[in-house]
């Protein structure tokens, strides 16, 4: 891949909100993949988790527009680098394969299994 690390977080920029840990653990699964699906996430994506600076964070319509939020926990930051990467790959999988939230319009169990071993095959793949 052809980013550096640094390049990653210059073109992420605001789109990288939360701790020092979270940021370094994002930038790294990014740099993983290859540069189309990298140049997409860079575009497209926040990754927001709790940071240091602020108790709050408030973003508007007019920023997420067309855009995806990744919202991480404090908690996945604990674990082991390996699942942190896991995970982050796998939100990563949910937007590039173009998956749909439950939110709007709730899914059957078959459909957010099938995502969700779709999301799993994605991570495997750039681990």
């Amino acid at each position: 891949m052809s980013y550096s690390i640094d390049q990653i977080k210059e073109k992420l920029g605001s789109r990288l909100v939360g701790k020092y840990v979270m940021k370094k653990a994002v930038v790294e699964a990014i740099q993983k993949l290859p540069d189309d699906i990298s140049d997409q996430v860079i575009k497209n994506v926040w990754f927001i988790s709790s940071f240091d600076d602020a108790w709050g964070f408030v973003l508007t319509g007019n920023e997420l527009q067309g855009k995806h939020l990744v919202f991480l926990s404090d908690e996945l930051f604990v674990e082991a680098k390996e699942q942190i990467e896991y995970t982050v790959l796998h939100e990563i999988g949910h937007v590039i394969l173009n998956h749909r939230n439950a939110i709007l319009k709730p899914q059957t169990k078959q459909e957010t299994d099938r995502q969700e071993m779709q999301a799993d095959e994605f991570a495997r793949k750039y681990l």
